[in-house]
């Protein structure tokens, strides 16, 4: 088990790196104005995911390379495998329904309701606080991204409620 727990770390990395490949292929085939953002967003995550996998591993380790010299917070090595199990598929079960609201009904909606939901559920933050940051994530995605980028929402498999919130916004 020690051997797992040493290393969960660059486990946990590799399926992340994975997924952005898969992403990043995915979008490779869309049209330019599509693929413009999961592109920006994915080729430097790909580039920082291949250099801690590195880390994970232990390549080029010199000197003292402890949780606590190389993060801000501490890590608990004690901490039980199925913790740490446990943490990881919650966190990649928000990232993995994230991506499926977005294939059902498009990114415009998704990342909103991500963010309220994320907020409220996981963060435990009152809903004011939750309805403030939702509100952001919303001005910043229809007001830049729609607005002055004009990227070319994907078309999700239910698209009415894209489409409507487009139209009331104007961009539709």
């Amino acid at each position: 088990m020690s051997w797992i727990k040493g290393r969960l770390g660059a486990f946990m990395t590799i399926i992340l790196l994975t997924g952005f490949i898969i992403a990043t292929v995915i979008a490779l085939g869309w049209p330019y104005e599509a693929r413009l953002f999961p592109l920006t967003i994915s080729l430097p995550v790909l580039v920082m995911l291949v250099f801690q996998v590195l880390r994970d591993l232990g390549v080029g380790k010199k000197g003292d390379n402890s949780p606590g010299a190389v993060m801000d917070l501490p890590v608990d090595r004690d901490m039980p495998v199925a913790t740490l199990l446990r943490r990881a598929g919650t966190a990649f079960g928000w990232f993995f329904g994230l991506i499926l609201g977005i294939w059902l009904i498009g990114f415009v909606p998704s990342i909103p309701l991500f963010v309220l939901l994320y907020l409220l559920i996981q963060g435990r933050e009152k809903v004011r606080v939750a309805l403030l940051a939702t509100a952001a994530i919303t001005a910043l995605q229809l007001g830049v991204f729609d607005r002055v980028v004009h990227v070319a929402w994907l078309e999700p498999q239910f698209p009415w409620i894209q489409r409507f919130i487009l139209d009331w916004v104007g961009s539709g």
